[in-house]
């Protein structure tokens, strides 16, 4: 389910802890959102907080919080358009429950590297996967059907079967 919220902010905490309930009522265990943009220290530090708090939450359902790659600050989220720079904030968190929802395309979009270069760093990581293929480089608005677009799919899925994706 697609659940975004700005979960830095009290009230980004509160509307997850909503989206939450509501995926347990309809048996829903993925829960995908960004993280929220952050300016400073205390910023990341309120998200660890959070995060905290949501997967006691989620986990009591067995559900999985997904945080999608997706940013540049247009949207939010100004650290985490990709896998590389998603590492150390996954690690630091190092929930069980809390992974990362790795989109093929917003990682060129956002960061202009290549998945299948970039998937490497995080691959390990992952607990959902949005397929999506990309013509272009970064912020051009081009997502063609799966196959019409650049991203080499089958080295992505090599990659995702050695880390027993």
């Amino acid at each position: 389910m697609r659940a975004h919220c700005d979960v830095i902010k009290k009230e980004g905490l509160v509307a997850f802890e909503r989206r939450i309930n509501f995926a347990k009522d309809f048996n829903i265990k993925y829960l995908i959102t960004g993280t929220g943009k952050w300016i400073d220290d205390y910023d990341l530090e309120c998200f660890y907080q959070n995060v905290e708090v949501l997967s006691k939450k989620a986990e009591i359902n067995n559900q999985l919080i997904l945080l999608e790659t997706h940013g540049d600050g247009k949207s939010g989220e100004s650290h985490t358009d990709s896998g590389k720079l998603y590492l150390p904030i996954i690690k630091h968190i190092n929930k069980q429950n809390v992974r990362v929802c790795y989109d093929t395309a917003n990682v060129i979009y956002y960061q202009a590297v290549r998945p299948e270069d970039d998937i490497l760093h995080i691959a390990k990581y992952i607990g959902y996967i949005h397929l999506k293929d990309k013509n272009y480089g970064r912020g051009v608005w081009n997502f063609p059907a799966i196959g019409q677009g650049t991203i080499k799919f089958s080295r992505i899925f090599d990659i995702l079967k050695e880390v027993g994706y």
